[in-house]
């Protein structure tokens, strides 16, 4: 989280004026970061913390990429979903938090105005980073 700050602190400091989207850019990323820290310290306590119930995965996928939404419009990806309306049987939670780290590496390495495409065909949820055509 130190990373972000220092970053942000270099830019003020060089800088009379700094460009809101690059604050804005690094205050994501704290906060995306504290979130994680945040996850990985309930870990300790992950048996105590399932709560199993069916979940439209659609509704998930979504919800996550809406939560999600500056860091693919900062990198300059689209989302493509494919997914139907499917009950699965699973942790609300933790599922959202195991999408959202291979959701945000696919825009994190993909190139700009790339796309990741998400779909879910056989029992079987695909996430790939691919490129926009044209």
């Amino acid at each position: 989280m130190k990373t972000p700050l220092t970053s942000l602190l270099m830019i003020a400091e060089n800088n009379p004026t700094v460009p809101s989207e690059e604050v804005s850019e690094k205050i994501e990323l704290v906060n995306y970061q504290l979130k994680q820290l945040l996850t990985f310290d309930r870990l300790d306590d992950f048996n105590h913390d399932l709560v199993f119930e069916k979940i439209d995965l659609s509704d998930c996928i979504k919800r996550v990429i809406q939560q999600n939404a500056s860091f693919f419009l900062s990198h300059e990806v689209m989302p493509k979903i494919a997914v139907p309306p499917v009950k699965i049987l699973t942790d609300s939670k933790w599922l959202s938090f195991i999408l959202e780290q291979v959701i945000t590496n696919a825009v994190k390495y993909s190139n700009k105005n790339g796309v990741v495409q998400i779909s879910f065909n056989n029992d079987t949820l695909t996430i790939v980073k691919g490129s926009l055509k044209m």
